[in-house]
């Protein structure tokens, strides 16, 4: 039997020769309401999706990996400074085109044209059909174009945005939105993901955040931030090294890992509206690692070494153990649901060094997935469940790899990067990955398309920022 009560912060930075758990320790609104509308034609007032849309949209269903491997072409688009229909903050035209630019580029759908080559002034030429000249944009070349306007007036913003189709001269989706200045943010993410609506047929990740762990090598605790890496901010100030945060469904709470000199290994969960943090189970001797929630948000899966040996383990919000999934003399844990809660993937050095598997909800039919690497750890599903991602070590640099669920030949999605990767987290879509790499002062997090053709770094690296985790879509 095998258990790693010490492993804490001596071994935390890089795994030992048999380190599977030291490995994973360290790595692991309302809708807003229109009042009076700013511009004058058909769109809604509303933040509901434009069911009006739908006969005009084109429908994409993007493979994470067919795409890369036929080689992608992004799809021309024009998104001009927004026009200030107010007396004041015309400072905010820019931001707000800036942001709108910002979501569509992450995507890595899009290639948004240089503003410098755009013909019209944007606060002489209107946003509705008829007010502006369309065939001055075609002849920039885009496929879609996005204008807005927006009036701040004190403490009140609206902002109007419409969706044009450039070579069909129609508009695919108009809204108008009214809030607090400070959620114009939330409003522009509001309009991206109808954006996305429109053309793919689904909404993006526009809006969602993610969790992370940050602090030195001897501390850490649990931050938040928007998932273009604005508006960062911490959530706990516990004083221990947190791990691993995993969000609810409903992106309510998360529930993380801490261990400490001074402290039990426990599973705490913490409630992002309040910042309240509860724990829900510590180990006198042992381990308590990897927890996430299971799909329907009532339970928690965790691995603990109750038994002396790491094993994968189903309990309730307030610690009471349900049931064991996994029962093997070699450590099992780091436990991922599939999307349907079908089944489950799960680390195992069963066959002699960590390799991905994969078992029935219920923990059984267990089977191996991964065959390639010789350290692999962190697996996590795509959405939609035809994907994995996995880290994988190699000559001591780790890469996150890509395989189809049921394994096979995996790509190489961060072969390019100079810095080991690790702890891969995938976007509501699936259409990109947020993971941590090394820098020459810590570790950053940062944001990469599945289609490989967009890849931005969310943090700075100063400190050592691990363990993203992508939360779902907002119910806004």
């Amino acid at each position: 039997m095998r258990c790693y009560r010490d492993l804490f912060i001596g071994s935390l930075e890089r795994p030992s020769m048999f380190g599977l758990i030291a490995a994973i320790i360290f790595l692991l609104v309302p809708a807003f309401a229109g009042a009076q509308p700013i511009l004058d034609d058909d769109a809604e007032s509303t933040s509901e999706p434009d069911a009006s849309a739908s006969s005009l949209v084109e429908t994409k269903d993007v493979d994470l990996l067919t795409v890369q491997e036929a080689g992608v072409v992004k799809i021309p688009m024009a998104i001009p400074e927004f026009k200030n229909l107010g007396t004041a903050h015309g400072d905010l035209a820019r931001k707000f085109a800036d942001i709108i630019t910002g979501d569509m580029q992450m995507s890595g759908e899009f290639e948004v044209i240089d503003r410098v080559r755009y013909i019209e002034d944007p606060q002489l030429a209107g946003v509705t059909s008829g007010t502006f000249a369309m065939d001055d944009w075609k002849l920039l070349g885009p496929k879609y174009l996005i204008k807005g306007a927006y009036k701040q007036e004190g403490e009140n913003l609206t902002i109007a945005c419409r969706l044009y189709n450039v070579e069909l001269n129609s508009m695919l989706v108009g809204k108008e939105y009214k809030g607090a200045p400070d959620d114009a943010y939330k409003m522009i993410h509001l309009f991206s993901n109808e954006v996305f609506l429109a053309i793919f047929g689904h909404k993006s990740f526009f809006g969602t955040q993610i969790a992370f762990v940050s602090g030195s090598q001897s501390n850490r605790e649990v931050y938040i931030m928007d998932v273009d890496g604005r508006r960062k901010r911490r959530m706990t100030n516990l004083g221990f090294f947190a791990m691993s945060p995993k969000w609810s469904p409903d992106a309510k709470k998360i529930v993380f890992a801490a261990v400490g000199d001074t402290i039990q290994p426990s599973i705490y969960m913490l409630d992002v509206a309040s910042g309240r943090v509860n724990k829900v189970i510590s180990v006198d001797d042992g381990v308590a690692l990897t927890p996430e929630f299971t799909p329907d948000g009532r339970m928690l899966v965790a691995s603990f070494s109750f038994s002396g040996n790491t094993e994968t383990y189903e309990l309730t919000f307030d610690g009471k153990i349900k049931r064991n999934l996994t029962n093997h003399w070699a450590i099992d844990m780091a436990p991922a649901y599939s999307p349907d809660g079908k089944q489950m993937l799960f680390i195992s050095d069963r066959t002699g060094m960590p390799q991905v598997h994969k078992m029935d909800a219920d923990g059984s039919n267990q089977r191996r997935i991964s065959y390639f690497g010789t350290y692999n750890q962190s697996p996590t599903w795509a959405p939609r469940g035809e994907k994995i991602a996995y880290s994988s070590r190699e000559y001591n640099h780790y890469t996150i790899y890509l395989i189809d669920e049921d394994g096979g030949e995996p790509y190489a999605l961060t072969a390019d990067m100079r810095d080991s990767c690790e702890y891969p987290s995938f976007s509501p879509d699936g259409r990109a990955l947020a993971f941590a790499c090394e820098t020459k002062t810590g570790r950053a997090v940062y944001l990469r398309s599945t289609n490989d053709t967009y890849t931005t770094q969310l943090t700075k690296g100063t400190s050592y920022d691990s363990s993203p985790s992508w939360s779902p879509v907002p119910a806004w």
